[in-house]
């Protein structure tokens, strides 16, 4: 992400999107300042650049959705490569059989979005317990056995494909809700230790923002915070 918003400045104004892909970083970073860790060879570590304004830009109300869409993009790439039981975690996780595939991480500054992924192939070692909200899982394990092999550059360009449907569909958050982790059960929202909120998952609105409903049926919006299953810490 560092190494691309060095490209995006000497960008000309022609191009509308690029990426940047590496093999290990050493210094990945997460939500709120969190560790993101990484074995040489074992994950996809790529940030999108999309110019604001431009062709790839959705031009959404709220541009932090845009996470939401790369997000989405990630899980029907790792579908259609044979992954089941995949899973949005809102707001920017991917998670498969309950583990965490890949997490979306969205940054930006007045002429660009800098969209950073970081998907495991193979299942990381984290160096403390409290690196992951939830144990990590890597693509291999969850494929079976008569799916091709399947490397970085491929996984990668099974994203691009999809991103030209989820940066471009209008229906995009239906699409997100029906993936959404949880949904119809009780949630809880916390923030840095807090509970924010919690009730019934009830969906995603058409801008991105979650939608819990309380115990007198009460629907409210929420733009920030954690999403876990309610009993959990």
């Amino acid at each position: 992400m560092d190494w691309a918003r060095t490209v995006a400045a000497g960008t000309p104004g022609t191009v509308d999107a690029f990426r940047v892909r590496t093999a290990v970083q050493t210094a990945g970073r997460g939500r709120r300042g969190a560790r993101w860790l990484d074995v040489p060879g074992a994950a996809v570590l790529t940030t999108l650049a999309i110019r604001r304004g431009g062709a790839w830009d959705p031009g959404d109300p709220n541009p932090a959705v845009v996470s939401l869409r790369v997000g989405l993009a990630v899980a029907v790439a790792v579908e259609r490569i044979g992954l089941r039981d995949v899973g949005i975690k809102w707001p920017n996780d991917i998670l498969a059989a309950g583990r965490k595939l890949c997490g979306v991480l969205v940054e930006a500054d007045p002429r660009w979005f800098y969209v950073g992924i970081g998907l495991n192939l193979e299942s990381p070692i984290p160096a403390d317990a409290g690196a992951f909200d939830f144990p990590p899982t890597g693509l291999r394990s969850g494929l079976p056995p008569e799916a091709a092999p399947i490397g970085p550059a491929g996984v990668t360009a099974a994203i691009d494909a999809t991103l030209a449907e989820t940066l471009t569909d209008p229906g995009w958050s239906d699409r997100v809700s029906a993936r959404l982790l949880w949904r119809g059960e009780d949630v809880v929202l916390v923030s840095e230790g807090s509970v924010l909120a919690h009730g019934r998952l009830a969906g995603l609105s058409r801008d991105g923002a979650l939608l819990l409903e309380d115990a007198t049926g009460v629907t409210s919006r929420h733009v920030a915070g954690s999403l876990r299953p309610a009993g959990t810490r």
